[in-house]
């Protein structure tokens, strides 16, 4: 099953238009807990493994951090801020991840190990939730979609040679979707 990010999108506007935050902590948590429950359904492109271990506690201190300083300074000046932020929050989301070892790659036995490389790129201006709430969330889930597709990692899987036994050879993946 891939990310419904129309669901994302559908639950932070009605969360954030209907002022259901308290603060930016809260506001900031049901932003990451959102993400985790979109990415959680998601896989890599290559071999269909979706996320076992991630950074969750990472991404929600960075977007309570980004939003809570945004929030003191000038209208219009938050972006940057948030744009930081959010970038931080998704690649410490993935560093060190691992993703689960159910589908072996073609010709292979097993998987060994199945660990993220490459935490990805962020690179999308983000616009504060004050100046457009929709034009908040849009950018923030375009930003995410694109920077799943740079996320990297590495499947080491059992592979028969004859002859003999197999022998653990690694098979590179990128993105996820």
């Amino acid at each position: 099953m891939a990310a419904n990010w129309s669901g994302f999108k559908k639950n932070l506007i009605n969360f954030m238009e209907n002022h259901k935050a308290k603060d930016e902590k809260d506001c900031g948590k049901f932003i990451a807990k959102e993400y985790d429950a979109c990415v959680k359904k998601s896989k890599d492109i290559m071999f269909r493994n979706g996320p076992q271990m991630v950074n969750k506690s990472i991404l929600e201190a960075a977007l309570i951090n980004a939003l809570v300083t945004a929030s003191k300074i000038q209208k219009g000046s938050a972006s940057p801020i948030l744009t930081a932020g959010i970038t931080q929050g998704l690649m410490g989301y993935w560093t060190g991840g691992m993703m689960q070892m159910m589908s072996p790659p073609p010709g292979t036995i097993s998987i060994v190990s199945n660990n993220i490389t490459s935490p990805g790129v962020v690179s999308v201006n983000i616009p504060s939730p004050n100046e457009n709430v929709k034009l908040f969330v849009n950018a923030l889930a375009t930003a995410c979609q694109m920077h799943l597709m740079s996320v990297m990692g590495l499947t080491i899987a059992m592979t028969p040679m004859p002859p003999g036994s197999p022998v653990p050879l690694p098979y590179p993946w990128s993105g996820i979707s």
